[in-house]
């Protein structure tokens, strides 16, 4: 083979990878495009639900509504128990508070116990040292 020969084999093979490249980043273009397409369709799909659901549940209240309108009985019954609920709600938080000071007051009771038993101790070994000091002296001054 030629050198002519050579050359013109080597510029066809690279006209040739070229060519390639752009075949490849041209595909890898449209395969980004037609991804980010599919990913705006799957958002506003997922918009288009959260706006049927939010419909749904404003037609279901407004018939709610109108239902309880007629019905005043079920409306009373209804508001009763949410006022009993809270009612029950606050009673457990009250009772909920009175065990907790309780329970402080009774930490307390004990930890004043705790402390006069040390002071009692304390004191108790106060006297004792006190009365070896005076057996110590004692027998010094006989």
């Amino acid at each position: 083979m030629t050198f002519t020969r050579r050359a013109e084999a080597a510029a066809a093979k690279e006209a040739a990878w070229w060519k390639a490249e752009r075949v490849r980043r041209e595909a890898e273009r449209v395969r980004r495009e037609a991804a980010l397409q599919e990913k705006a369709r799957q958002e506003e799909a997922r918009q288009e639900e959260a706006r049927q659901e939010a419909a749904r549940r404003e037609v279901a209240r407004q018939e709610e509504e109108a239902w309880l309108d007629a019905n005043p009985l079920e409306r009373a019954r209804r508001e009763a128990a949410k006022r009993e609920a809270v009612r029950q709600e606050e009673a457990r938080l009250e009772e909920a508070r009175r065990d907790a000071a309780r329970l402080e007051k009774a930490r307390q009771k004990e930890a004043m116990r705790v402390a006069a038993k040390r002071e009692a101790a304390r004191q108790e070994e106060a006297r004792r040292e006190a009365a070896r000091r005076e057996a110590a002296e004692a027998l010094i001054h006989r």
